[in-house]
């Protein structure tokens, strides 16, 4: 598992993860970041201080080889909905509307969100 923390305010995060975090695949991760943008739109909330904490892992061998990719937000962020986030416009063409859609659950330092593959 490798994990790596940064300071920034939670607009920066959501507009990292508009712009795709650096993956090179970013469609989900932009999906992730446009649901985010919905939920968090005033000017204050915005500029809260947060510290997020990527998460990279694998598990498994051949056909049941999973990657899961999180975020930690931690931080004094507002209420949000928790559960699986709406399917994009990508991750309908690539057949990603069912289980597999990234989930957003509130943790009681803040919020994570992520997905496995």
């Amino acid at each position: 598992m490798k994990r790596t923390e940064k300071a920034m305010t939670l607009g920066e995060f959501i507009a990292a993860m508009q712009d795709g975090w650096g993956f090179w695949r970013a469609s989900r991760v932009q999906s992730i970041g446009a649901a985010l943008a919905v939920s968090f739109q005033s000017p204050e909330t915005l500029a809260l201080p947060v510290t997020v904490a990527f998460i990279s892992d694998s598990s498994g061998s051949g056909p049941g080889f999973r990657y899961i990719y999180r975020w930690e937000v931690s931080g004094n962020v507002p209420e949000m909905t928790e559960g699986k986030l709406p399917p994009s416009c990508a991750d309908k063409l690539f057949g990603y509307v069912s289980g597999n859609l990234p989930e957003l659950k509130r943790t009681p330092t803040g919020f994570q969100v992520g997905y496995e593959r």
